[in-house]
């Protein structure tokens, strides 16, 4: 969700959907985002060295309602990203109830990881796989982390929160704190 880039780990979760495709063929992976840097091109040609092509689909840029119809047809959100500032579509997923598996490079993985809000891995194909199998052969632990993950948002990223946050920051430098 968000852009088609080389610095998303888009070749590893196509390795590691790989994998899984084999021992789960009713399998499906959307792809969400747009291509500006062209690497599109690159990830179709993996998927097709794979042999995914029939269970793998690129739906591009994805707004408003498409996205969110996106998020509630998904069973777990992955991005195995090599360098992620925070994450933003990680914390959407999050909010529409999809439990999450991310990079240890995600920069909210340690958040995730201290609520258990997710699955957080190295960066390697077997682990992200490991973490989409453990989501979705065990729903108990698929609620379970997607009901931590609401706390988390609740707690954290809530927007009444936020502000307030923000309010006692303004104020502080108003008053010359």
């Amino acid at each position: 969700m968000g852009r088609i880039s080389w610095k998303k780990g888009l070749d590893i979760l196509v390795s590691a959907y790989s994998k899984i495709a084999r021992t789960m063929p009713d399998t499906r992976l959307l792809i969400v985002g747009y291509d500006e840097e062209g690497y599109g091109a690159w990830i179709r040609n993996l998927i097709k060295r794979c042999g995914l092509e029939e269970s793998v689909t690129f739906a591009g840029a994805l707004l408003g309602e498409d996205k969110l119809a996106a998020y509630a047809a998904a069973d777990v959100f992955v991005l195995p990203s090599y360098s992620e500032n925070f994450g933003l579509a990680v914390i959407e997923a999050m909010a529409c109830g999809i439990p999450v598996v991310i990079s240890n490079k995600v920069g909210i993985s340690q958040e995730v990881r201290r609520h258990n809000a997710g699955v957080v891995v190295e960066l390697s194909h077997d682990a992200v796989s490991d973490g989409i199998i453990s989501i979705l052969r065990d729903q108990e632990f698929a609620k379970g982390i997607a009901a931590n993950a609401e706390r988390l948002l609740k707690e954290n990223y809530d927007i009444s929160r936020i502000a307030d946050s923000m309010l006692t920051v303004y104020k502080e430098i108003a008053e010359g704190n």
